[in-house]
């Protein structure tokens, strides 16, 4: 955890508008990085490859604000390596030491790193959907304190057959549910019910009950892959 939430990156480059979207389609947001502490703690958490990498602040009608939960937040001091008066989104230039921020266009490439809008807990894993995800557990000011796993899931599933759920829980986002399953053993399959929590349906193979269930209404994924 940075900060009492769950922080997770991508290792694929998007432009700002497809960061801003990947984060919002899992139930998260671009990261929100007030403070120097926080950022060191990102960095710390994510690795030195996530150095440059998207963060939730926008410029709007001139004046440079937070994406928070919905909600614009001035800023209140900044750190700021460049200031270019034409560029309207910013990304991290972080390093051992030095955690400033550079303002670009939304057209540029870089790493999304997303955040839970609501505190809670999880293990760390590192996710591959397409691209990497990796996932941080750590607080501010310390190195992670559980183990990352290297984890594969299937996001695109368009249905399940002959699976049962034995379990539902609450989870915030695709990657929650990936801890959840990650817990139980039997867990072979797994989806995440926005709508209604947001909960996360554990699943497991069960040809007795015949039960099929259709992934268009929501997201299906596969357990993940320890490697």
């Amino acid at each position: 955890m940075v900060d009492g939430r769950c922080v997770y990156g991508f290792s694929v480059g998007y432009q700002y508008n497809g960061a801003k979207s990947l984060c919002e389609s899992e139930g998260t947001q671009l990261v929100t990085l007030q403070s120097e502490q926080k950022q060191e703690a990102v960095w710390t958490a994510l690795g030195s490859n996530f150095g440059q990498h998207w963060m939730g602040l926008i410029k709007t009608d001139g004046a440079w604000q937070w994406q928070e939960n919905g909600v614009l937040i001035d800023v209140t001091s900044t750190r700021w390596e460049n200031v270019q008066s034409s560029n309207n989104v910013a990304y991290t230039m972080s390093s051992q030491d030095r955690y400033l921020w550079k303002m670009t266009n939304t057209d540029s490439w870089y790493k999304p790193v997303c955040e839970d809008v609501s505190d809670t807990s999880s293990s760390a894993i590192s996710v591959s959907d397409t691209e990497t995800s990796t996932v941080a557990s750590t607080t501010a000011n310390t190195t992670p304190v559980t183990k990352e796993m290297s984890v594969l899931f299937d996001r695109h599933l368009q249905a399940l057959n002959n699976v049962v759920v034995y379990k539902t829980v609450t989870a915030f986002s695709a990657n929650h549910c990936a801890v959840r399953c990650l817990m139980f053993s039997q867990c072979r399959y797994f989806r995440l019910v926005i709508a209604d929590g947001p909960n996360c349906d554990l699943m497991e193979e069960n040809s007795a009950a015949a039960a099929n269930y259709d992934c268009s209404l929501h997201k299906c994924y596969k357990r993940p892959l320890v490697q």
